[in-house]
This record gives C-alpha cells, structure tokens and sequence, in this order.
C-alpha cells in the first residue's frame, strides 16, 4: 500500500482531482478492503495502522486542491471514504444481508439464523 502511495504522490499533481480519487481507490482502497472482514474483532494496533494508511493516502488525494489543514474525518468525508473500522462493520452488515435476502451460498446460510422475537 505505501509504495502505491508514494508513486501516487509523485504524480499527483499531473492527475485531475477526479483522476487521483480513482487512481488512489483502484490501487490502495481496494487492498485495504480486500478481505477485511476477517479483521473484525481484531486489535485497536492493526486497525490504527490500516487507519494511518489510509489517512496518508487521503492527504496525497487532496494535497492539490486544499491548501489549508484539514482533519483527518473532514478529509475522509470529502472523498466520500469511510474509516477502516466502519468499513469492516459495513462489509459484514452487507454480506449478512446479501446472504439472508438471497438464501445464497448455501454453506453460509445454513450457519445464519433471522432473530425472531417471542
């Protein structure tokens, strides 16, 4: 991830705003969801680096149209990005719901029961 950061910051400013939010997607977003819902439950530690990674890249993103300092929230929102630890919740939310509304695969829908209340 941080080797394709750093190339992307060394071309960035030849790239439109929209041609950097897609390139820096494509390349870096995608590895850092890549499987994450296998790091739910993990350690605040490996979530906080997958975090810093992800700030950095948001900073080089966004280094050619502000100027002025942004946080690190403020700049996530401004790219449409959600943090690390909520994008994990919403890859297993989403694949929960995908499996419940589709009854497929089948391997995991025998595993996931819906709440029924009393």
């Amino acid at each position: 991830m941080h080797f394709h950061t750093r190339a992307l910051r060394h071309i960035r400013p030849a790239l439109s705003d929209c041609m950097g939010t897609t390139l820096a997607t494509s390349l870096v977003q995608s590895r850092l969801d890549y499987a994450n819902s296998l790091l739910h439950g993990t350690s605040a530690a490996n979530i906080h680096k997958l975090q810093c990674a992800q700030n950095l890249l948001s900073r080089v993103v966004l280094s050619g149209r502000h100027r002025e300092h942004l946080s690190a929230c403020m700049r996530l929102s401004n790219l449409h990005w959600l943090a690390v630890r909520k994008r994990i919740d919403f890859k297993l939310v989403l694949t929960t719901y995908k499996i419940l509304s589709t009854q497929q695969p089948a391997y995991l829908c025998l595993l996931l029961f819906p709440y029924e209340p009393t």
